[in-house]
């Protein structure tokens, strides 16, 4: 009996230990609480959290956020070298022949509350310690990971919520009963063009791929009835077409980047640092 009850608990502890592992892969957006540095090794205070995904790194300040997007090019003339032992807990390691290529686009909200209340929601049951060169001796400890962040009254009336949703990041602006919507307003700096097609969509275009923000869609939260709802482009300047409602709203677009660097992609990116534009390393 003692020796199943020991099987039992060996067990238990077995499984969760691989809830763990399981759990500290997932995405989820990580705290900044002095990891994250600037290429001149001072500290990157003004970003609050950031998300690694498979495809692109996004870096969440007060009034903006920036998506930078990473491509392993590999040297046409010789096969590309990959180094990932499955019996250590390494991540894969490109060849010192492959080159990295990156590209920004920073969503600057215009207009903006200037410095909104940013709160990280849903913590992970786990915590994550860093000892990068940057974090002291003692290094950066307790950070927390967390499935959402709420961007509070990002204008008057309306909040801006990102989180991940089946593995994908999505974000919906929270529109308060008898609050106008047309204050929303952003650009995409970094782009070199902007299209409003005839089916809603926006493309974002850039030098190495592009974004598409799908036609967005519009509901009563309490009842989920559609409110009518479209993008506008003035000039590179996105905004809503929607009028003002007497119940809370929420305005939920759709984020797509598969057209977006095509290539060998691989989240290897641990050391992270950024220069004095916020460009990362």
């Amino acid at each position: 009996m003692k020796n199943s009850n020991k099987i039992l608990l060996f067990t238990l502890l077995f499984l969760s230990s691989i809830d763990d592992m399981i759990a500290k892969d997932a995405p989820g957006f990580v705290e900044n609480k002095g990891q994250i540095s600037y290429q001149d090794g001072s500290p990157a205070s003004d970003i609050l959290f950031t998300l690694t995904l498979d495809r692109v790194r996004v870096d969440i300040k007060r009034g903006s956020v920036h998506y930078t997007f990473y491509q392993v090019a590999t040297d046409p003339n010789s096969a590309p070298v990959i180094t990932n032992n499955p019996k250590a807990n390494i991540r894969p390691t490109v060849a010192s022949t492959d080159v990295i290529n990156s590209y920004r686009l920073d969503m600057e909200f215009l207009g903006s509350n200037g410095s909104p209340e940013v709160v990280g929601q849903s913590p992970s049951q786990f915590t994550e310690n860093f000892y990068l060169q940057n974090c002291g001796e003692r290094g950066v400890l307790q950070v927390k990971r967390y499935e959402s962040v709420l961007f509070k009254s990002i204008y008057p009336g309306i909040d801006l919520l990102y989180q991940i949703k089946d593995g994908e990041l999505k974000y919906d602006f929270i529109v308060q009963a008898n609050v106008d919507p047309s204050q929303i307003r952003w650009q995409y700096k970094g782009a070199t063009a902007l299209d409003l097609d005839a089916k809603g969509d926006i493309t974002i275009h850039s030098a190495l791929g592009e974004l598409t923000e799908k036609r967005p869609f519009c509901y009563q939260k309490a009842t989920g009835q559609f409110v009518p709802c479209a993008y506008v482009n003035r000039d590179g300047v996105i905004s809503f077409d929607m009028g003002v409602s007497d119940h809370l709203v929420v305005i939920d677009p759709s984020l797509e980047w598969a057209t977006y660097y095509g290539g060998l992609l691989l989240e290897f990116v641990e050391d992270m640092k950024v220069d004095v534009d916020g460009s990362n390393y």
